[in-house]
């Protein structure tokens, strides 16, 4: 059956539960993985075997021995039935400050096929906790019996032969009717891992006593009162973010402190998930699953009335997200692997995604989770095996805005292997709801397609604010040329009569005005050449040095493009600058925050949508004369955006040319308007 947003059927020629996040036709196959909320074909959908928010008692100790040195590791041990394979887990210190408030530091720790072992602080700190989620997922390869089989059943809503009445969902290859409880992907009677809340937040860091760090506050929208710990992810592909701790300040507000020298994003994840929930049998006759076409799917804990429960006692809300692995990178046999690793990344999360990482060394699996350095020390630093002292660990890794990962090994040590696997999810993805109030209209947006310009002159109403070449290069200027398949004939670009360089220029739609937070369309080709095109959507110009972009970009070499992408920022550089006719020389470094490939063609119209609110970007490219796609193509956090003029940044040579033929702005809370 089909409800609003819900499916419970056959779909695409599968039995399957499918449901959509709000906003979002459940009937179109074309959706991407954000914008469903659940969906029983994905592989490998993450359920917790086992979690606890704060687990004390017994502390052992593992003796190292290293250039003649006996180096301890204390570390807690949790046990569960023999698995086929070892489990994704992810572990932190827990402990309550002077205060009295609740911190939380991101630990490694080993994974085994009957037990996992977090590291823990010394004996010393003794009553520190230990908080994990061990996912009753494989950390070290896909489940080879992920596969359909024929004639099984996937999805059972009503009375199961040996459960009772309920919703339960099997994993792929196994039958919903037989299959074990391990085997169960969703189910009446268990909570599914959900993200209560997500966000990021842009950190800036400050020096003091010769160490860089970022220090933010993050107010959320709900309140925590249990103190869970939070999912960390670094936006940055630099290395040198350590240390990452949060300190939860009320229930509803926590701190994030982590050493680095590095602007960037830091976003955060709230699990739903309830370690001290227990499931059973309800006492007496309860509705516990609606299925609403404007609510979702809800199902609530045992006893309590899903029709009045609150959202700490739902074990199931489909306006949240439900993570699965989506990609796994396996680099075996290694020789003598050490420093970094990195591998591109498929899939279509729009951000950073969240990642679990493992490498194998002395004898078991080092596993890490989330996006960021996750301590003060990787493996086989040359001090220690670990670090002697109590806040050395065996592994870092994260993965970065450009959508590799990667890990940290000590210099001089070795992995035979290295494993990650990538949930489909980022916490800088937001849905629609927050974009758009409307429909786009003409007259709430602000545009061109340079229709009325004068072909050979700069069009009437744009303002070059900055102009950049090399010492001794030509100066660029605007110019509208006669482009036959332009939405009006017209087409704007960036003119160098004489340069063979690439020569830039920063141009203002003045018609816009100075606005913040808006959505910008922009129609645009480029024509082969041999050099470097980029077209940067600048939605941000206070002046020449207070400037942000963000757009599509490649490298050419001997003619042929290569790593095409989308981006915002851009790489460092050191040009003449001329602006206001005054010469002088700038040295621009604002790095490159989000990035993805994009495989854009030469000599092909496109449409780029960019949208900015509370301090997100998200971007959405696509070939004209083909549908909107509904899913963004990027979406990331950047600094805050307070007030300017939007235009575009865009180079000029007598070769490279980047043509824009429409340019739309609205600022009152709807897409900008164009003939899409």
């Amino acid at each position: 059956m089909a409800s609003g947003g819900v499916i419970l059927g056959r779909f695409d020629g599968t039995p399957r539960l499918r449901v959509a996040r709000p906003g979002f036709d459940v009937t179109d196959p074309g959706l991407v993985d954000q914008q469903l909320a659940f969906d029983s074909a994905w592989p490998e959908i993450l359920t917790v075997l086992d979690a606890n928010w704060n687990l004390l008692g017994t502390i052992s100790t593992e003796a190292w021995t290293y250039n003649g040195a006996t180096i301890n590791r204390y570390y807690r041990t949790v046990s569960f039935a023999t698995l086929p394979w070892e489990p994704i887990c992810i572990g932190w210190h827990r402990a309550v400050n002077g205060s009295g408030q609740v911190w939380y530091q991101q630990t490694v720790c080993s994974s085994h096929v009957d037990h996992c072992t977090f590291r823990t602080l010394n004996f010393a700190h003794s009553t520190t906790g230990t908080a994990y989620i061990i996912f009753a997922n494989p950390l070290t390869a896909a489940d080879t019996r992920e596969a359909d089989l024929d004639g099984s059943h996937g999805v059972l809503l009503g009375n199961h032969p040996t459960r009772g009445p309920g919703l339960y969902v099997s994993r792929k290859g196994a039958d919903v009717l037989t299959c074990a409880d391990a085997d169960l992907r969703f189910s009446t009677a268990a909570q599914i891992f959900q993200m209560a809340e997500t966000g990021a937040v842009w950190g800036t860091p400050v020096t003091g006593s010769g160490t860089s760090a970022i220090s933010v506050t993050i107010t959320l929208q709900g309140s925590y009162p249990n103190f869970p710990p939070v999912l960390l992810l670094g936006g940055s592909d630099t290395a040198g973010v350590w240390s990452a701790q949060i300190t939860w300040l009320s229930a509803s507000s926590f701190s994030v402190l982590m050493t680095t020298s590095v602007a960037q994003a830091i976003q955060y994840i709230i699990p739903a998930y309830d370690p001290t929930y227990a499931g059973g049998a309800d006492t007496v006759a309860t509705p516990r699953v609606r299925l609403d076409a404007d609510d979702g799917l809800k199902i609530s804990k045992r006893n309590v009335n899903v029709n009045t429960a609150a959202a700490s006692q739902l074990l199931l809300d489909t306006s949240k997200s439900v993570l699965h692995v989506q990609q796994r990178v396996a680099h075996d046999a290694i020789t003598a692997f050490t420093g970094t690793q990195s591998t591109d990344l498929t899939g279509n999360t729009a951000g950073p995604p969240l990642g679990f990482y493992a490498g194998y060394r002395y004898g078991r699996w080092w596993c890490a989770g989330g996006a960021l350095h996750t301590a003060e020390g990787p493996i086989g630093n040359v001090v220690g095996l670990p670090l002697p002292d109590p806040w050395g660990t065996e592994m870092a890794a994260w993965s970065g805005a450009d959508r590799k990962a990667w890990s940290i090994w000590g210099s001089g040590h070795s992995t035979t292997s290295f494993r990650a696997a990538i949930v489909d999810h980022s916490a800088t993805y937001a849905g629609e709801d927050d974009l758009y109030s409307g429909a786009a209209t003409a007259e709430t947006s602000t545009y061109t397609d340079f229709g009325t310009a004068t072909v050979g002159s700069a069009p009437a109403g744009w303002t070059t604010r900055q102009e950049l070449h090399s010492a001794g290069g030509a100066a660029s200027t605007l110019r509208v040329d006669t482009v036959a398949d332009a939405t009006s004939g017209k087409a704007v670009r960036a003119y160098n009569s004489t340069s063979p360089t690439v020569n830039e220029l920063q141009s203002t739609f003045d018609a816009a005005g100075v606005i913040g937070d808006c959505d910008i369309l922009v129609g645009f080709k480029m024509v082969n050449g041999p050099d470097t095109y980029p077209l940067q959507v600048m939605f941000k110009w206070g002046s020449t040095t207070d400037f942000q972009v963000g757009g599509v970009r490649c490298d050419v070499s001997g003619g042929v493009a290569q790593n095409s992408r989308i981006y915002y920022g851009y790489d460092n550089w050191t040009d003449i600058l001329i602006a206001g006719g005054t010469i002088g020389s700038a040295t621009h470094n604002v790095g490159s925050y989000g990035v993805r490939l994009y495989p854009w063609a030469y000599d092909t119209w496109y449409w780029l949508r960019m949208n900015l609110q509370a301090g997100y970007r998200r971007l959405k490219v696509w070939p004209r004369g083909s549908a909107e796609p509904q899913g963004w193509t990027l979406a990331f956090a950047g600094p805050g955006v307070t007030t300017g003029r939007v235009g575009f940044h865009m180079p000029g040579t007598p070769t490279a040319k980047t043509y824009v033929d429409f340019y739309s702005v609205c600022a009152s809370g709807r897409p900008a308007y164009g003939p899409v």
